[in-house]
């Protein structure tokens, strides 16, 4: 025997959440996405084999920009510079990344810019590591982007000791 009272509450409630509008950027327009390449430098013994705090510098240009911005004519960026700190080694997680930065734009201005987030180890370049990034000034001021970017050690450099590495990636702004 069905109980109908259940029924009727499983239709209802399936119902009710068929209204809910889903949280996310899954259906947020992209605004802008942009290749990324640049470098990455860790200060002192670089990144260790055990998990440790280390302070890191960029220098990131952007290419191959697309999206309603660019078919708006609006500017794109041309490069970012960053300084942070983040807890690293070499085949476990990276954690606790924060940075602040500026980006310079086509049109010669500049917005600064502050990230967060995580990222998978840098020893094999499998990161890639996925951070946030509020855009706190300038041009498309108090939008989030994405910067998604993979690290592949420079020549000579390995794990423990890596003190610089190539990024490769790309850079979205989501409406």
């Amino acid at each position: 025997m069905i109980n109908s009272r259940l029924v009727v509450l499983t239709t209802s409630a399936f119902c009710a959440l068929a209204w809910v509008p889903l949280a996310g950027t899954a259906n947020a327009a992209v605004v802008l996405a942009c290749d990324e390449t640049g470098t990455v430098t860790w200060d002192g013994q670089g990144i260790g084999a055990s998990p440790a705090k280390v302070h890191w510098t960029d220098k990131i240009k952007f290419g191959n920009c697309t999206g309603t911005a660019v078919d708006q004519g609006q500017p794109t960026p041309v490069s970012e510079t960053d300084d942070g700190t983040e807890t690293a080694s070499c085949g476990g997680e990276t954690t606790d990344n924060t940075s602040k930065g500026t980006i310079t734009w086509s049109d010669g201005s500049t917005s600064e810019v502050g990230a967060e987030g995580r990222a998978k180890n840098k020893d094999d370049g499998s990161r890639p590591g996925v951070f946030p990034t509020r855009i706190r000034t300038g041009n498309y001021q108090g939008k989030t982007a994405t910067d998604v970017n993979a690290v592949t050690p420079a020549p000579g450099q390995k794990c423990p000791g890596m003190t610089s590495a190539a990024l490769a990636g790309t850079f979205t702004i989501t409406d």
